[in-house]
């Protein structure tokens, strides 16, 4: 081998190194930018808890054909996002709940028509959509575990194209009023009373303007202020969007005034998510953290001193307000996405299998694929169906593939113990007992010595 070809094999490695060593930083900033939507996504759950009113924006970015999200927790198009939550809602509700399949439909043809919108596809530049609180929440003929029963919450979205970019500005309506809405739909050309929430979420009002930016602030303030007159001439109650919180915080901006809350809660979140609990266990404590901690930020924005989550103050105003999260809006995309993120996997009994009618079913969520004990199969991605004999085993509950670890701040500390006791009382305590295959853990009333509950470390065990 000549200099020559030397130079150029070397050069040719020096390359592939530099172009290995590119595509690593590009994987290891996409999952930075991950991590911090996952935490904004916790933080947008605290958001609807507290009963602010939510106005806030969301950006979605055209790349070649197709438009992500900016605040999404993994790679994929809005699109493919809102289907899969259109797929998983046929095993997710049935019975008295099939309506949120019907608003899933809609919801993914409404991510359909933004994508159109972005690439300048749709007769106009601003499109309004409106999420009407469901008929079936306000009737309350649902068992469905969603929704806030004491807001009716109501959702209106502006988009707007800016060059390769759609802003939606999200803002909320509390309350349900009749009067209140039919002067928003005068505002927008849309009729929103006389129809059923499914049909209004249906439709959408276009509009072409010289400057969309601009038109979709006004739009969106004269909304809010003919909802809020309309609700003072009948009330006598000044409110902004119909929430009784007048304050200039919105819903997001309260969460972010409280940072030493915030360190706090998501050291106790990542304790958690590391202790190992079976699904169950886990998702019972990042309840009660999440509750204390909306109740927390409620009081501090109240003008009340908080100085931890902990404090008697928080525990009796979680307990006396209502801060559980009854809404499946899980991220901060202002689609509804279901009981749990779509990035999380479940096991769960369907009361019955969309596609062979079967009762009963065991359904189980492997990442894409969701599979039922009858035998059929659908992977969300795709929405291909396929059908195999079930198992004779009963199907074992297993936790998620993927965990989400949120880094705790190093000046917060949150252990095993201040969980416990914050989940079953003062006197519990955690024992751990090496059994056959694995290892077995009790939470223990010390005054009685009686078993509070028990669960297996999933981690520990010998599969």
């Amino acid at each position: 081998m000549d200099y020559h070809a030397l130079f150029l094999c070397l050069g040719g490695v020096f390359f592939v190194v530099i172009a290995l060593e590119t595509k690593r930083q590009i994987e290891a900033n996409r999952e930075r930018g991950f991590e911090m939507n996952r935490r904004f996504e916790e933080m947008t759950d605290l958001a609807e808890r507290t009963g602010f009113p939510v106005e806030t924006n969301i950006f979605y970015d055209l790349r070649g054909e197709s438009l992500y999200a900016r605040t999404d927790t993994k790679s994929r198009a809005f699109i493919e996002q809102t289907f899969q939550a259109q797929e998983e809602a046929r095993y997710l509700f049935t019975g008295d709940q099939a309506f949120e399949q019907t608003r899933r439909i809609y919801e993914h043809q409404e991510a359909v028509d933004v994508e159109l919108l972005a690439r300048g596809e749709l007769a106009g530049n601003v499109m309004v959509k409106v999420s009407k609180v469901p008929d079936a929440i306000v009737e309350g003929t649902t068992s469905i575990n969603g929704y806030k029963r004491d807001t009716l919450r109501t959702f209106v979205r502006v988009y707007h194209r800016d060059g390769q970019t759609v802003r939606c500005k999200l803002f909320s309506l509390d309350h349900n009023n009749t009067q209140g809405l039919q002067r928003i739909g005068e505002h927008i050309g849309m009729e929103l009373i006389g129809r059923s929430s499914e049909a209004i979420l249906a439709d959408s009002a276009l509009f072409d303007v010289q400057d969309p930016k601009a038109f979709a602030e006004d739009i969106s303030e004269q909304c809010i202020q003919s909802y809020d007159q309309s609700m003072y001439e009948q009330t006598g109650l000044i409110t902004r969007g119909g929430s009784k919180f007048t304050s200039e915080l919105d819903a997001q901006s309260a969460v972010e005034s409280q940072p030493h809350l915030l360190a706090e809660h998501f050291a106790a979140i990542s304790s958690i998510v590391g202790l190992g609990l079976r699904p169950s266990a886990r998702e019972g404590l990042l309840e009660i953290e999440r509750r204390r901690t909306a109740a927390a930020i409620s009081l501090a924005v109240r003008g009340n001193y908080v100085g931890s989550t902990g404090d008697e103050s928080v525990i009796s105003e979680a307990a006396q307000g209502n801060y559980s999260r009854e809404c499946p809006t899980g991220t901060n995309n202002g689609m509804q996405q279901g009981e749990t993120d779509l990035t999380e996997d479940w096991i769960r009994i369907v009361e019955s299998c969309p596609k062979c009618g079967d009762k009963n079913v065991i359904a189980q969520k492997d990442r894409d694929i969701i599979s039922g004990s009858c035998g059929c199969h659908l992977n969300v991605c795709t929405g291909e169906y396929w059908v195999d004999k079930p198992r004779r085993t009963q199907h074992e509950v297993v936790s998620p593939a993927h965990e989400v670890h949120m880094q705790p701040p190093l000046t917060h500390e949150v252990s095993k113990e201040v969980l416990i006791k914050r989940a079953y009382g003062e006197h519990a305590v955690l024992k751990s007992y090496i059994v056959f295959g694995g290892a077995r853990q009790h939470i223990v009333n010390k005054k009685t010595g009686l078993v509070i509950d028990e669960f297996a470390d999933l981690r520990q065990l010998s599969l």
